[in-house]
């Protein structure tokens, strides 16, 4: 007669390590993979905003949105007033043409960026903002002449209204459309100045209130654009593609071309 033999307990330790060192491996595989799959889904929200930025800015005489714009008024003296009472987003004024607000979403990031102050009648509220637009104006960090040696300053394409009328960009005045980053992954409202980008991190904001989310003080600004996917981002660039995007040139973010940096 024989004995039934069940495993030692070496044996049983053995077998939970190995499955151990085995999930050890494949968990982190799985996670990318997962985290690949809302990369791409990020991708193709942006590359419908693309598009819809395209199509506004044909039925806008090739005059692209602004990042935000409120709706103000002007008084017998000529002097822009109200201008504080409503706001529209970019969203809003894409919206038109997207008519699917889970476009404004990123999959990877929870909870959703919201805005609900200040809205016009009839538009979402709060309003996911997830995605914010590349305002970059006239704000450069101390030691940026070796990256734009001709020009100190220089601006984003989707810039600000602040009440009455405004200038937004037309189409002709971007250098450079297919390497011109418009929408971005963001953990921020606003994008104001290039300290806020990846291609320069972290820098010495050099005037009172150009950082957003620390307005009216200089210091370090923080970093808006949100690397959320295998650390890298997803954007749309002003000429209607989207691409993933590891790290951005400075030039990137202006309209103004320089050949030193494009």
């Amino acid at each position: 007669m024989h004995r039934r033999r069940g495993f030692t307990l070496i044996e049983l330790l053995v077998v939970i390590a190995i499955i151990a060192i085995l999930a050890a491996i494949l968990f982190p595989v799985f996670a990318q993979a997962r985290e690949k799959g809302r990369q791409t889904q990020c991708v193709s929200n942006m590359k419908q905003i693309g598009t819809a930025l395209m199509m506004y800015t044909q039925d806008y005489d090739e005059t692209y949105p602004f990042g935000y714009q409120y709706h103000g008024t002007y008084n017998a003296s000529g002097a822009c007033t109200a201008s504080n009472h409503l706001l529209e987003w970019w969203q809003d004024l894409a919206r038109p043409y997207v008519k699917n607000e889970m476009v404004y979403q990123c999959p990877s990031r929870s909870p959703h960026i919201t805005w609900g102050s200040l809205r016009v009648p009839g538009m979402p509220s709060p309003l996911v903002k997830d995605y914010t637009a590349n305002g970059i104006f006239n704000f450069w960090p101390a030691g940026s002449e070796r990256y734009l040696p001709r020009q100190r300053g220089g601006k984003g394409p989707m810039s600000g209204n602040g009440g009455c009328g405004g200038t937004p960009v037309r189409m002709p005045e971007v250098a450079a459309p297919a390497e011109t980053i418009g929408i971005v992954d963001a953990s921020g409202f606003e994008l104001w100045t290039l300290a806020q980008t990846d291609a320069w991190p972290d820098q010495e904001c050099p005037r009172v209130g150009c950082c957003s989310g620390i307005y009216g003080s200089t210091g370090r600004c923080s970093l808006i654009v949100a690397p959320r996917h295998n650390a890298g981002f997803s954007a749309s660039y002003m000429d209607g593609h989207a691409k993933w995007v590891r790290k951005s040139r400075p030039g990137e973010w202006t309209i103004e071309a320089d050949p030193l940096d494009r």
